[in-house]
């Protein structure tokens, strides 16, 4: 991943104005000049860092999908496997998600410690939710694979729905999110008012909430429907 870096002229400008003011007028008391030379070039580089951090964090969120972070686990086609902490981004001319890693081989201020990773680079990829209370030992969510992102089961039901930031602590996802859907162990379609009018059929009220483009609730709506009337097994009885 390339980035690259802009640092304003004005800074170095007044740096040697701090200088030069500094030689023509008394020092600060307590300091000899060492120190304060010391400290000014402390202070170049904290701001030359922070510039780059801002320049990197810009470049990024031109195409930010979500603002959280996720921690991942991801196997690359060369079967290593990384921890990687980042949030989801879209690049913003061929609109595919990525992730970034940042490889600790690499210097904070070297431009190559950032590298985008995307789904076709990958052979897996599996997001990790932090356990809740001390009972709950934590989440593996396993992402699908597509040309173009990651697809995460959110909703499971009779109608499954896929998403591509599944990762959401509160277990809740956006509508914008959505990228597939599937009727029970069917194939996973293109999330449009047409397929979903397909699988809900005959169920009237889901079809009017697809009517309001209230999708998410005509899902659910159908969902609660059929288990409501699933037939239950009736047990056994002895001959």
């Amino acid at each position: 991943m390339r980035i690259t870096f802009r640092t304003s002229l004005a800074f170095p400008i007044a740096i040697l104005f701090t200088f030069l003011s500094l030689q023509s007028f008394a020092q600060p008391r307590g300091m000899t000049m060492n120190q304060v030379y010391s400290q000014v070039n402390k202070e170049w580089i904290n701001q030359r860092l922070q510039q780059m951090q801002m320049d990197m964090m810009n470049m990024l969120h031109t195409g930010i999908a979500t603002q959280q972070e996720f921690d991942f686990i991801v196997t690359m086609h060369d079967s290593t496997t990384k921890q990687v902490n980042s949030a989801l981004f879209t690049d913003s001319v061929t609109k595919k998600h990525f992730i970034v890693w940042v490889d600790k081989s690499f210097k904070k201020s070297d431009t190559n410690r950032y590298k985008k990773i995307f789904p076709s680079q990958t052979q897996s990829l599996t997001c990790v939710l932090a356990a809740k209370t001390d009972d709950d030992p934590g989440h593996y969510v396993p992402g699908i694979i597509t040309d173009s992102c990651w697809m995460f089961r959110t909703l499971t039901g009779p109608i499954n729905v896929y998403t591509f930031d599944a990762c959401s602590p509160t277990g809740g996802f956006d509508d914008g999110a959505i990228v597939g859907i599937q009727l029970k162990d069917g194939p996973i379609v293109a999330y449009t008012e047409e397929n979903l009018k397909a699988m809900v059929n005959d169920d009237l009220e889901a079809l009017q909430l697809i009517l309001e483009k209230k999708y998410v609730r005509a899902i659910k709506k159908f969902n609660r429907d059929i288990q409501k009337h699933k037939p239950v097994d009736k047990p056994e009885t002895a001959n």
